[in-house]
């Protein structure tokens, strides 16, 4: 049981709809890196793509994600490898992981959630499920940094958020 951090915060003048969430989509197949790319982006995402694990990772020591979408088999270094490294670095571990699979099985639920998966879902050739994972997963950040930006001061839950999130959150909103 950790213990929960509060911290006051004071709102920034910005305005919050300029700032996407930036998404990284890892698949080895790039029909679903375009299908996931082209829905997530009319969610409102601001959608990068990676080929596999190792292209990922990469990818988000280079520049910070605040979400990633990744398939669990894939060439090089799969999904499964991929948040393994993700959760035992500093600079990643805090960035939600939607892991998707060709098997639906409650034993891989199970293992992703045991790993550190934001959630686990069976790939269906569909976007829909991944677009709706992909918003409730997000929706928190969402609503801290339009409160950072709208609100009057507010407080602020550390462990809920990530607090490296939290902080490039108040450095990409506009002054």
């Amino acid at each position: 049981h950790e213990l929960a951090q509060t911290y006051a915060v004071t709102p920034v003048p910005g305005n919050p709809s300029e700032v996407k969430p930036r998404l990284l989509v890892v698949d080895d197949e790039a029909a679903l890196r375009r299908l996931f790319s082209t829905q997530l982006g009319k969610a409102g995402f601001e959608v990068e793509v990676a080929e596999d694990g190792q292209e990922a990772l990469t990818r988000a020591l280079a520049t910070p994600f605040d979400m990633v979408i990744a398939d669990l088999n894939m060439p090089r270094m799969d999904g499964w490898e991929m948040l393994k490294i993700f959760k035992q670095d500093y600079r990643t571990r805090e960035v939600p992981v939607i892991l998707l699979s060709a098997h639906e099985d409650y034993r891989e639920t199970l293992k992703a959630a045991r790993a550190g998966a934001h959630d686990y879902l069976a790939k269906t050739g569909r976007s829909e499920h991944v677009v709706q994972s992909a918003l409730t997963v997000i929706t928190p950040r969402l609503e801290a940094r339009f409160e950072l930006v709208v609100s009057q001061p507010m407080k602020v839950r550390v462990q809920r958020l990530g607090l490296q999130w939290f902080l490039r959150a108040i450095t990409r909103i506009s002054f």
